[in-house]
C-alpha cells in the first residue's frame, strides 16, 4: 500500500512540475505580480472557519433565529475581506534576483532576492520557500517599500548553474487563506569544483616550470630611491640623500622571485575520473593562493598564465567550473 501511494505521489509531484514549466517558464528579472500568477485557496484554518460559518447558518435558517443569521453573514463577510486582504498582500509586488557569490559543489548558495512595494500599502509576512525537491529554507520578511531576503539552496553540480523556482507566500491577515506565486527568474550562479579533502604533491612540471630569474620588491638587495611617503619606515630613509640634497628619500629593497608552477591536467592521472580530477587541481589552486605563490593552469584546449591574486583565482576556478573533457 506504501509504495502504490509513493508511486501516485511521485506521479502527481512530476505532473504538477510540468504544468509549472509549461505556465510558469523561467524568465528574465524583475517581475511584477499581477492577478494571473497568484493562487489563494482557504488553510486548514479557513477551512474550519467556513464550516463553523456553514453550521451557524444552518442552524439559523432551521430555527429562524434572526441573530444566528447576524452571526453567520457577519462572519461570512470577515472571510471575504480576509480573502482580499490576502490577495492583495501579493499584488503588485516585484521581484528580482541580485548577483550571488560563487561557491563550491555542495555548499548551500545564497541567491539575494529583492522585493520592490510598487504601492503605498505595506506588505506583511511574505515568505520565500522553495518547493520539495529542491528544499529551500522558508524566510520571511516585511515590505514597505523595498526589502532584501536569501533565497537558500544546495548546488550539486559544478557550472554555471540557474536558481530552482521557489514560491512567495502570504497567509496575512489572519491565517485563513493562503496566496502564493511561483517565481522562476534568470540569474547565473557560479558553482566550483568540490575541493580535494586529500590531494597529492604537485609533481614538477619540468617542461612548463620556469624558475624566476627576475626581481621582486622585498628587503635583501638595494634597487634604487624614491620620494619619501608617510609611513616608511626610518630604515628606509636614505640618509645619504638627505645630506647631500636636504630631501628625504626612501630606498627600494628587491629580491628573487619565487618559482613559478604549473597546475596541469596531465598531473591528475591516476587521481579518478573527470570530477576527482578537477577537484585535485581545484585543492592545488586555492592551496598555492594560500601560499602567494604564482601559478598558472592548464586544462585540454585551454591554457592560462602565469600570475596570482583573487582576480587571477577566479577565473582560474571558473575554467575548472565550465571545464567538458568530453569536448
Amino acid at each position: 500500500m506504501g509504495r502504490i501511494r509513493r508511486s501516485l505521489q511521485q506521479r502527481w509531484e512530476r505532473r504538477a512540475q510540468r504544468w509549472m514549466e509549461r505556465h510558469h517558464p523561467r524568465t528574465r528579472g524583475p517581475l511584477q505580480l499581477n492577478r494571473r500568477r497568484i493562487y489563494i485557496l482557504p488553510t486548514a484554518a479557513g477551512w474550519v472557519f467556513a464550516g463553523m460559518t456553514l453550521v451557524i447558518l444552518l442552524a439559523a435558517m432551521n430555527y429562524s433565529n434572526a441573530l444566528g443569521f447576524g452571526l453567520a453573514f457577519w462572519l461570512g463577510s470577515i472571510g471575504f475581506v480576509v480573502m482580499h486582504e490576502t490577495h492583495a498582500n501579493l499584488l503588485a509586488l516585484q521581484v528580482q534576483l541580485r548577483p550571488a557569490a560563487p561557491v563550491f559543489a555542495g555548499e548551500t548558495a545564497e541567491q539575494p532576492v529583492a522585493l520592490r512595494n510598487l504601492s503605498r500599502k505595506p506588505r506583511m509576512a511574505i515568505t520565500l520557500s522553495q518547493d520539495r525537491q529542491a528544499r529551500v529554507e522558508a524566510t520571511t520578511t516585511d515590505v514597505h517599500d523595498a526589502a532584501l531576503t536569501t533565497l537558500y539552496w544546495r548546488p550539486r553540480q559544478r557550472g554555471r548553474q540557474q536558481p530552482p523556482r521557489f514560491a512567495l507566500s502570504t497567509d496575512w491577515p489572519l491565517g485563513l487563506f493562503r496566496a502564493w506565486c511561483w517565481i522562476h527568474l534568470e540569474s547565473e550562479q557560479w558553482v566550483f569544483p568540490t575541493p580535494a579533502a586529500k590531494a597529492p604533491l604537485i609533481p614538477p612540471a619540468e617542461h612548463r616550470a620556469t624558475h624566476g630569474q627576475g626581481r621582486v620588491a622585498g628587503e635583501e638587495d638595494l634597487a634604487g630611491v624614491r620620494n619619501y611617503a608617510r609611513g616608511d619606515s626610518p630604515r628606509q630613509i636614505y640618509w645619504r640623500a638627505l645630506a647631500n640634497h636636504d630631501q628625504l628619500s626612501s630606498k627600494l629593497f628587491e629580491e628573487p622571485m619565487q618559482d613559478t608552477v604549473w597546475v596541469e591536467w596531465d598531473m591528475t592521472r591516476g587521481c579518478g575520473d573527470t570530477e576527482a580530477r578537477l577537484q585535485v587541481m581545484c585543492r592545488w589552486m586555492l592551496d598555492l593562493a594560500a601560499q602567494n605563490r604564482p601559478y598558472g593552469l592548464a586544462l585540454p584546449g585551454v591554457e592560462m598564465n602565469p600570475d596570482q591574486g583573487p582576480h587571477h583565482q577566479l577565473a582560474g576556478l571558473q575554467r575548472l567550473a565550465e571545464f567538458d573533457h568530453a569536448r
